[in-house]
C-alpha cells in the first residue's frame, strides 16, 4: 500500500509582514511592549502581531492571546485588529485540524471584511476558507474560494497575495492527480517566494514540488525538495513544518522499500505533531505507520495505527485519510485471514471512495476554473472598452467621419469575402459528392479490415485463455477418470476450470464468470490468477475461506460498492478439495450445486445463494461441507449452460431435469465415452439454434 503524504495548504498572515518564530528578539520585544501597553487599539495590535508569531511554534500560546485579542476588540468595537484576531486564530485552528472552529472564525472576519470593503484581508479570508475545504477534501468548494481570493489578489496587484494563492490551487490541482497543472502554479509561487525572501512561502512550495515529484516516482528530487523545507523549517523553529516534513521524507523512504527509515522519520513526525497538538499530523502518521508496519511483517501493529488514525481522522473530518486507514485495515484484517471483516472496512473504504472522489468534482472545478477565466476575460475587455470610450470623446469630428468611413469600407470588403467563401463551400461540397461513393467503398474495405484485426485479436486471447486452463493431460495425470465438456459460447469464455495439487489434496474449480466472450474471458483471466495467489501462493486450504478471500480480491480489483446500479460482476463457483488420503471431498460453492452419482441415485447438494463478488443485502461468509466419498461414486460439477440452452422440437430450454437423467442412464459407461454423450446431445439438441451460453461441465469418477 504506497504511503500517504501529509501536506496541508499554506494560509497567507493576516498582517502585513511575517514575524520570526517564539524566543527572537521580536518576540521578547513584543511581549514587553504588552507589559506596559494600555487596553487600547494598539494593544489589540500587539495582541495579533504575538499570536502570529506563535502560531507554528507554540499554537496553544498563540491562540491565548488571539482569544485575549478578539475579547478586547469586541470591547473597543475595533473591526479591523477583531478581524486579524479572528484570523489568526483560524491559521492555528487549521494548523492544527481543528476545522470546525477554524470556519467559524473566518466565517466572522469574512463579514467584517466585507463590511469594510478590506479587499486585501478579504482575498486572504477567501484563501484559508479554501484551504479548510481542501483539507476536507471538498474540491469544489475549495477552488470556488481560492479562486475568489486569485481573482481579488490580481486585480489589487498583490504579489505576494497572488504567489499563496497560486500554491493553494496548485494544491487542489496535485490532489485530484492534474500534476502537470498544479506544477504550473506551484513554480509561479515560488517564483514569487524567492523574489520577496520569503522563507515561510518557499518551505511551503518545496514541500509541493516535493509531492509533485514524489508522485511521478522521482524520489531523489522528492527528497532533495523535502531537505530544503525541512532545513528552512528548523532555522524558523517551525515545529509543524518539520513534523509534515518528516512524515513526507518517511513517504519517499517507504516508497524506495527502506521501512527502517521510513519507520524513524515517520516516529520523529509523530513527537512533534503530538508535541504541538497537530492532531491532523498525528492522523496522517498514523496511517503511514501502519503501512509501514504491514510491509515490516507486523500485521497486529499495522492494525493497531490503522483504527487511531480512522479514530483520530474521523474526529476531524480528514475524509481521505480515514477512507485510506479502512483500506489499509482490509489489507490487514485479509492477512489475518479474518475475510468477514476485511470485506466489511473495504466496503466502507468504497464507500467513502465514492463520496469523496465523485464525477461531479472534476466537472465542478473546470466549470468553476474556466468561469473565473472568461470573467477575467470579460474585465479585460471592458476596461479595453472604456478606455477606446474616452479615446473617441477626444476625437475630433474629422477622425469620427474618417473612422466611419473605414468602417463603411471594412463592412463592403467583408460582404464581399462572405460571398466569396459561400461560392468555395458550394464548390468544395460538390465536390466532396462526388468522393462520397469511392469513400464508401474503402471505409466498407477499412471496415472489413478493422473486423478481420478485432476476430484475430479475439483469436489470439483465446489462445492465452486456453494456455491458462489446465490441459487434458494436467487433469488426467490428477484425475485418470474423469472427462472436461468445455464448450465457450464465443471463441473465447466466461466459464473457466481450474486444478492444483498440495501434499494429498487435490484441488479443482468449476466457474462462470458474469458474461461471456472477451468481458468474460477478462473475468475468468482474473480468476485463474487471483486462485494461484491464494491457494499455491498464500497456502490456503479451506474451500469456504478460499471463496471468501477470492471475494474481497475480485471486489477490490473491480472496485465494487454494492452501490445501486453498478454492475455486480463476479461469478458463479464450485470450489472442490479431494483428500485422497481420507478418500473425502470438502466444497464451497456460490449459486452452482454439486451433484454426486452413487449407486443409480443423484445426491444434490446445495450451494451458497450468492456469488463470488458484490452481492445485493449484506454478504455472509461461505459455507463448508465435507462428504465421504465411496469407490465408484461420481463427481459431477457444472455452469448453468447446459440446462440452459434453447433447442428441440418446441425451441424450449434442455433443463436440469433432463440434464440429471441423461447422467442417469450413463453413469456406468467410461468417462471419455459420457462426455461424448454430453456432447453430441446438446448439439442435436441445439440444432440450427444460437448457443445461449458458455458450457463447463466436469465428471471424476472416485
Amino acid at each position: 500500500m504506497k504511503g500517504k503524504l501529509v501536506l496541508k495548504g499554506f494560509i497567507f498572515a493576516v498582517l502585513l509582514l511575517h514575524f520570526p518564530a517564539r524566543g527572537s528578539e521580536l518576540s521578547d520585544s513584543l511581549l514587553k511592549k504588552l507589559a506596559v501597553c494600555k487596553q487600547d487599539t494598539n494593544r489589540v495590535n500587539l495582541l495579533a502581531q504575538i499570536s502570529w508569531d506563535f502560531r507554528n511554534s507554540d499554537p496553544d500560546t498563540s491562540l491565548y492571546y488571539s482569544n485575549q485579542g478578539i475579547q478586547l476588540a469586541e470591547k473597543l468595537k475595533y473591526d479591523k485588529g477583531l478581524g486579524a484576531c479572528l484570523n489568526n486564530a483560524g491559521v492555528v485552528y487549521y494548523l492544527t485540524s481543528r476545522f470546525g472552529d477554524a470556519l467559524r472564525c473566518f466565517d466572522h472576519s469574512l463579514i467584517l471584511y466585507v463590511t469594510m470593503s478590506d479587499n486585501k484581508a478579504l482575498a486572504r479570508t477567501y484563501n484559508n476558507i479554501g484551504n479548510i475545504y481542501r483539507a476536507q477534501s471538498d474540491y469544489p468548494k475549495a477552488i470556488r474560494f481560492l479562486l475568489k481570493g486569485l481573482q481579488l489578489r490580481e486585480e489589487m496587484g498583490d504579489s505576494t497575495g497572488m504567489s499563496s494563492s497560486y500554491n493553494n490551487v496548485g494544491l487542489v490541482y496535485s490532489d485530484q492527480g492534474e500534476l502537470e497543472r498544479a506544477l504550473n502554479y506551484f513554480k509561479r509561487s515560488l517564483a514569487i517566494k524567492k523574489r520577496l525572501n520569503d522563507k515561510e512561502g518557499v518551505y511551503f512550495t518545496c514541500v509541493n514540488i516535493g509531492t509533485i515529484f514524489y508522485k511521478r516516482g522521482t524520489f531523489d528530487k522528492a527528497l532533495e525538495e523535502f531537505e530544503e523545507a525541512l532545513e528552512i523549517c528548523e532555522e524558523t523553529g517551525n515545529k509543524i513544518g518539520m513534523a509534515n516534513t518528516y512524515s513526507n521524507i518517511g513517504d519517499v523512504y517507504h516508497e524506495q522499500d527502506d521501512f527502517p527509515m521510513a519507520i524513524m522519520n515517520f516516529e520523529k513526525a509523530l513527537a512533534l505533531a503530538k508535541e504541538v497538538g497537530d492532531q491532523g499530523t498525528v492522523a496522517h502518521v498514523y496511517l503511514s505507520l501502519g503501512n509501514a508496519s504491514e510491509k515490516m511483517g507486523s500485521p497486529k501493529k499495522a492494525l493497531d495505527y490503522r483504527k487511531k488514525a480512522i479514530e483520530v481522522s474521523s474526529k476531524l473530518g480528514l475524509k481521505t485519510t480515514e477512507m485510506e486507514a479502512h483500506k489499509g485495515l482490509a489489507s490487514t484484517y485479509e492477512l489475518l485471514r479474518l475475510p468477514a471483516e476485511a470485506l466489511q472496512e473495504y466496503k466502507i473504504w468504497a464507500r467513502q471512495k465514492d463520496e469523496i472522489l465523485n464525477e461531479q468534482n472534476s466537472d465542478k472545478m473546470a466549470e468553476l476554473s474556466t468561469r473565473y477565466d472568461l470573467e477575467k476575460k470579460q474585465r479585460e475587455i471592458s476596461l479595453l472598452t472604456k478606455d477606446n470610450e474616452i479615446k473617441n470623446l477626444a476625437m475630433s469630428r474629422n477622425e469620427v467621419d474618417l473612422k466611419k468611413q473605414k468602417l463603411v469600407n471594412f463592412l463592403v470588403f467583408g460582404g464581399l469575402l462572405v460571398v466569396m467563401l459561400l461560392a468555395f463551400f458550394i464548390y468544395r461540397n460538390n465536390r466532396q459528392k462526388k468522393k462520397a461513393n469511392n469513400a464508401l467503398e474503402e471505409k466498407n474495405q477499412l471496415i472489413e479490415e478493422k473486423n478481420k484485426e478485432i476476430t484475430d485479436s479475439i483469436i489470439y486471447a483465446e489462445k492465452i485463455q486456453r494456455a491458462l486452463l489446465p490441459s487434458a493431460t494436467d487433469f488426467e495425470q490428477l484425475f485418470p477418470d474423469s472427462f472436461v465438456l468445455f464448450r465457450p459460447k464465443d471463441i473465447v469464455s466466461g466459464d473457466f476450470y481450474w486444478i492444483a495439487k498440495q501434499g494429498d489434496y487435490v484441488f479443482y474449480v468449476t466457474a462462470d464468470c458474469t458474461g461471456h466472450g472477451v468481458p468474460g474471458s477478462f473475468m475468468s483471466m482474473l480468476g485463474t490468477s487471483l486462485l494461484n495467489d491464494i491457494v499455491v501462493e498464500k497456502k490456503v486450504t479451506d474451500p469456504a475461506e478460499v471463496l471468501d478471500l477470492l471475494r474481497i480480491k475480485i471486489i477490490m480489483a473491480l472496485k465494487q460498492t454494492g452501490a445501486s446500479g453498478e454492475n455486480k460482476d463476479g461469478m458463479d463457483m464450485v470450489f472442490c478439495r479431494i483428500d485422497k488420503k481420507k478418500n473425502e471431498l470438502t466444497y464451497a460453492a456460490a449459486n452452482n450445486p454439486l451433484w454426486i452419482m452413487r449407486k443409480g441415485e443423484v445426491l444434490e447438494f446445495e450451494a451458497d445463494k450468492e456469488p463470488v463478488g458484490v452481492s445485493v443485502g449484506e454478504s455472509s461468509q461461505f459455507n463448508q461441507h465435507t462428504i465421504p466419498l465411496s469407490e465408484g461414486d461420481i463427481v459431477y460439477t457444472f455452469t448453468d449452460g447446459y440446462a440452459d440452452q434453447f433447442g428441440g422440437e418446441k425451441g424450449k430450454k434442455f433443463k436440469y431435469r433432463q440434464l440429471k437423467e441423461l447422467l442417469l442412464k450413463n453413469a456406468g459407461k467410461a468417462m471419455d465415452s459420457q462426455c461424448k454423450i454430453l456432447e453430441d446431445t446438446i448439439v442435436k439438441w441445439q440444432g440450427e439454434l444460437d448457443q445461449v451460453d458458455d458450457i463447463l461441465l466436469i465428471g471424476m469418477r472416485v
